[in-house]
């Protein structure tokens, strides 16, 4: 996934991941939109947002400080040039990453038979359901999973792999066409981070 524009983030604090493809590097609406939720997600009244000194990502960065919930506070630092020891964290992450989203999209391409192609539909939720789960699955030194670090809770939920069949209830059915069925297919293709639905 080399090719792909992904932001990639990571709150060393409680190591949740983030990763989200963008349609191009750089200040676009999307790119910055995605920021500014993630930094609203994690919580903090203030942080300190790290990156290196890509300008792109020096724009994006300055684009979501304008955008943001005026109670965050949000300082910028940037990394040294050529210094990637500084930046280890987020390399890891990448890394990582990279590594679910090509695991996920092995077993896609065996359950349907097909090659999935860098430009389908299904990649930039791979991306970001990859993150995701390793936040929902990796255990940290603490025994703890980066969702209880964040949330303070567990999380006791099972998932459908990404790209199932799978049964939903339709949005806003409720007291709508009560003889008629509620439910309807859909292709899971990730979960909520706000609210724990699922994306489907």
């Amino acid at each position: 996934i080399e090719s792909l524009p992904i932001i990639t983030m990571i709150d060393r604090k409680v190591k949740w991941y983030a990763a989200i493809r963008v349609p191009e590097k750089g200040n676009n609406g999307y790119a910055t939109g995605a920021v500014v939720r993630e930094i609203e997600l994690s919580g903090y009244n203030r942080m300190i947002v790290k990156s290196d000194q890509e300008p792109a990502i020096l724009s994006l960065l300055r684009a979501a400080r304008r955008e943001r919930t005026e109670d965050i506070q949000v300082m910028p630092e940037e990394s040294p040039v050529g210094e990637h020891q500084s930046n280890g964290d987020v390399e890891r992450a990448v890394q990582t990453i990279e590594g679910q989203v090509k695991s996920m999209k092995l077993a896609l391409e065996s359950r349907y038979q097909t090659k999935i192609r860098e430009d389908h539909d299904i990649y930039p939720w791979l991306i970001m359901h990859a993150a995701m789960l390793i936040n929902l699955c990796k255990i940290g030194d603490d025994g703890m999973i980066a969702y209880e670090r964040r949330k303070g809770k567990k999380f006791n939920r099972t998932l459908p792999e990404i790209g199932e069949c799978i049964w939903h209830l339709r949005p806003e059915s409720k007291g709508i066409d009560k003889l008629d069925s509620r439910w309807e297919d859909g292709i899971f293709v990730g979960l909520r981070a706000e609210s724990g639905e699922i994306y489907a």
